[in-house]
């Protein structure tokens, strides 16, 4: 048995980088074409859409974000943001097409997580609030205890969600504040050096 190298040169990769970004150049200026002719937008090249659709797919395939059982509504959202910033892609900042469709991808797929996170937190909140004893129907003469294990599974582990869901909401917001202070903070420095100039 013989093992081959592989030539670098000459691996093929799922998406072919300098073809996406050929294709994404030619409709920009068919799109800029047809605004100034006041015609309508051109369709995004079927080219183009697959290989969103494959780079979408083999991130959802990545450790990060394989286990969610929510994967392929996160394909969805990114389809959905690439179709939506494609427009904003820039060929004079970059020629790595790929790059900024993976980040766009990489971003939907967090917002989905963190939405689905607190859809989590609020049905955890309602089995929290609720009191399930009382809602089973019984018949006269029943004394039989019954419960649901799912709601019991559910009030035995909603603290640990509803605890991480709260400490990274004031994380958040701990970082949002110190942004704020920082940016105030720089503009106060800037004001301090703007009087002492005049001066």
């Amino acid at each position: 048995m013989t093992i081959e190298k592989i030539d670098k040169k000459t691996t093929v990769h799922y998406v072919d980088n300098k073809a996406l970004f050929e294709a994404l150049v030619v409709w920009q200026k068919d799109t800029r074409r047809a605004h100034r002719k006041k015609q309508p937008k051109p369709p995004l090249p079927d080219f183009v859409a697959e290989c969103m659709m494959k780079m979408a797919n083999r991130l959802s395939q990545k450790a990060g974000f394989v286990n969610y059982t929510y994967r392929e509504d996160m394909v969805g959202d990114a389809l959905e943001s690439c179709l939506r910033y494609i427009h904003n892609f820039n060929p004079a900042k970059s020629t790595n097409a790929f790059a900024y469709i993976t980040q766009i991808i990489h971003n939907a797929f967090i917002r989905r997580i963190q939405k689905e996170q607190k859809q989590l937190y609020v049905k955890m909140r309602i089995v929290d609030q609720a009191d399930f004893a009382d809602s089973y129907e019984k018949q006269t003469g029943d004394d039989a205890h019954y419960n649901n294990s799912y709601v019991t599974y559910l009030q035995e582990n909603k603290g640990d969600v509803i605890s991480k869901f709260e400490n990274w909401k004031e994380s958040k917001k701990t970082k949002a504040n110190a942004k704020k202070k920082k940016k105030a903070g720089l503009f106060e420095e800037d004001e301090e050096v703007a009087v002492a100039t005049k001066k």
